[in-house]
């Protein structure tokens, strides 16, 4: 029998596997020096209200990143909804950024809670409002999140991965 705390780390793990996955933008970078010429905002420096709609953190290069891994994992997962959970990742983490500059926040300041689980409770909505995930998968995957995400933050930030701590 599955508990619930099994059931919501088998409904994270691609969530997980996606929002770890962007950090790997600036290594790609220097392995790749050609993906510079295709990288860039995703907004493309537009401003709405005279702010940037999601500012240089979410990028093209994040946007690829989060298709090829949808993608990917779609071949292998016994789950078809994985795929979506990827690119609802990548849209939590936009409407995380949006947010913050729709309040002035500049890129790259912590935000608790928006910067570490904003996806998670994107995905989670979803998930409940279509019934496709009962409630108790989803609180305890936001939990998990909200607690897990800070660590692997700092643990990614002393192997050198993340460029701050959070």
């Amino acid at each position: 029998m599955e508990t619930i705390l099994f059931k919501a780390v088998i409904f994270s793990l691609p969530c997980w596997a996606a929002n770890i996955s962007f950090n790997f933008t600036f290594f790609l970078k220097d392995a790749f020096p050609a993906l510079r010429r295709i990288d860039g905002p995703l907004d493309r420096g537009a401003k709405l209200f005279g702010r940037p709609v999601f500012g240089p953190s979410r990028t093209v290069l994040g946007l690829l990143i989060a298709l090829s891994l949808a993608c990917t994992w779609g071949l292998f997962s016994m789950d078809p909804l994985d795929p979506m959970k990827i690119m609802l990742t990548f849209a939590g983490a936009l409407s995380g950024s949006f947010i913050k500059r729709r309040f002035d926040v500049p890129s790259h300041t912590l935000v608790p809670i928006l910067d570490h689980a904003d996806y998670m409770i994107l995905i989670g909505s979803i998930f409940y409002f279509l019934s496709l995930e009962s409630g108790a998968v989803i609180a305890v995957s936001i939990i998990l999140t909200v607690i897990g995400h800070p660590l692997f933050c700092r643990i990614g930030y002393w192997m050198g991965i993340k460029e701050k701590p959070y």
